[in-house]
């Protein structure tokens, strides 16, 4: 089972998130770094079954609905996967404790 962690610890500029969702997810050098292009590398080129984000809450309040922009997605690309092994996403604030438990999110993922 292939396990992204994601740490967002200090990222402070739009480029940095996107070039560490990159490097986290393995999208490869050309990745749009918007999140059209999340979305679509997301269900292209990622074999992720669960994702693990950390660090949030080290960001700037200015990525808070960036960071609510990634949640959906990342919360729409479970549901679209919706058979198959079992999936999660979590947000975490570090590798111990869950921010909320809506951050825990199940799903079934397509042809794995």
């Amino acid at each position: 089972m292939k396990t992204v962690y994601l740490d967002l610890t200090g990222c402070r500029h739009w480029d940095d998130l996107h070039e560490r969702i990159r490097v986290a997810f393995g999208f490869p050098e050309w990745y749009g770094a918007n999140w059209n292009a999340f979305w679509d590398s997301l269900s292209r080129d990622s074999d992720a079954e669960n994702v693990i984000i950390v660090g949030e809450h080290t960001m700037p309040k200015e990525f808070d609905q960036a960071l609510a922009t990634m949640h959906e997605i990342l919360d729409d690309m479970v549901k679209a996967w919706n058979c198959g092994k079992t999936a999660c996403f979590l947000s975490v604030e570090n590798s111990s404790f869950i921010k909320k438990p809506d951050d825990v999110l199940m799903c079934r993922r397509k042809g794995i």
